[in-house]
C-alpha cells in the first residue's frame, strides 16, 4: 500500500558490472571511468605475465584512483548539505 509520507530506502547487497563480450558491449567501468578499466586490464597483463613489480605498481595506481573515486562521492555527498545536525 503507497505511503502518505516521503520515504527514503537504502539498498544494500553486492552489484555485479556485466561482462564485456562483444567489442560493442559497454558497463558502469568502460563509460564511466575508462582509465580505471585500461589500468585494471593492464594490471592483469602484469598477473599473467608473472612480473610481481608491474603488479604491485598498477595495483597501488589503481588504488589512488578508487581513492579519488571515494573522496569525489562524499564531496557530491555533503554538497547538498547545509546544515548539522545536532
Amino acid at each position: 500500500m503507497p505511503t502518505s509520507e516521503a520515504i527514503t530506502i537504502i539498498v544494500k547487497g553486492l552489484f555485479y558490472t556485466p561482462l564485456m563480450v562483444e567489442e560493442t558491449d559497454a558497463n558502469y567501468w568502460s563509460e564511466a571511468h575508462p582509465l580505471l578499466l585500461y589500468m585494471s586490464t593492464m594490471r592483469q597483463i602484469e598477473v599473467v605475465n608473472r612480473n610481481t613489480q608491474g603488479v604491485e605498481d598498477w595495483t597501488k595506481s589503481i588504488a589512488v584512483e578508487m581513492k579519488q573515486l571515494g573522496m569525489d562521492l562524499v564531496e557530491e555527498i555533503i554538497a547538498e548539505v547545509d546544515q548539522m545536525e545536532g
